[in-house]
């Protein structure tokens, strides 16, 4: 997936829950390849991982109905380019790659000499 630097991409992330489980019974965890915890649904509580607190939403009545998506990043940030991993209580779901556009770090140094 492709967004622009500022913008608010919905990483897609579907699976199976068991038919009598409500949203409160169920666990699904967003993460960036490497494993920093982005959002974590667990017992019909929402956490947001160090760094997209305020950023990152998980839908109760998406969850209930198996479609786990991550609301991610409002705004996504440079450093939110990754590969972001899915996992229920009963699967690991597909891998959902994120490219930020205009995206460049730049680090300027100016100095001034006196004369």
């Amino acid at each position: 997936m492709t967004v622009s630097l500022g913008g608010s991409p919905v990483l897609l992330c579907t699976g199976t829950i068991h038919s009598s489980s409500t949203a409160d019974q169920q666990h699904v965890e967003g993460r960036k390849t490497e494993g920093q915890l982005v959002a974590k649904w667990s017992q019909g509580k929402f956490t947001a991982g160090p760094g997209y607190e305020g950023r990152v939403q998980l839908s109760k009545e998406g969850i209930e109905n198996g479609y786990f998506s991550l609301i991610v990043i409002l705004p996504v940030e440079y450093r939110d380019e990754d590969s972001y991993d899915c996992f229920s209580m009963f699967e690991t779901l597909p891998v959902a790659n994120l490219e930020v556009l205009g995206a460049t770090a730049y680090t300027i140094l100016v100095c001034y000499v006196a004369t």
